[in-house]
């Protein structure tokens, strides 16, 4: 299946290449001026990967939860249908918690959403989010 009206091709090293800069160039500096809340047990992240598991366990360190009390983490969003974001996700999970239960059996820690249902939870989560004053 090819897009209808792509011109040209793009190999994926580029993109992760252009995404991991993004992280580096645009991220990190709202991170410095704390815009963003990430865990204090994580040096400043550099890397997607690191980026998430600081993320994951600021979250968890507010609600006193483990990585272990994780079912499941959901994609949403164009974002999640990029491989280096699964695989830096799947990455931040391994830090956080081992990679047994990162590679866990049933592969359903990262569950990615299609569709209509997408769509609903991309709507709920930006609400959520400009109602805590963001």
């Amino acid at each position: 299946r090819q897009p209808k009206h792509l011109e040209f091709g793009m190999a994926r090293q580029v993109v992760e290449s252009e995404v991991q800069s993004f992280v580096s160039n645009s991220l990190v500096p709202h991170l410095e001026s704390g815009d963003i809340t990430l865990s204090p047990s994580f040096p400043p992240p550099t890397t997607l990967s690191a980026l998430f598991s600081s993320a994951i366990l600021s979250t968890l360190e507010k609600t006193a939860l483990t990585p272990f009390n994780l079912r499941a983490i959901l994609l949403v969003g164009g974002g999640a249908r990029i491989p280096l974001v699964r695989k830096s996700l799947k990455t931040a999970t391994a830090v956080l918690a081992g990679d047994a239960y990162a590679n866990n059996t049933d592969g359903k820690r990262l569950v990615m959403l299609e569709g209509e249902l997408s769509e609903e939870i991309n709507v709920i989560g930006a609400a959520l989010w400009g109602n805590e004053g963001n």
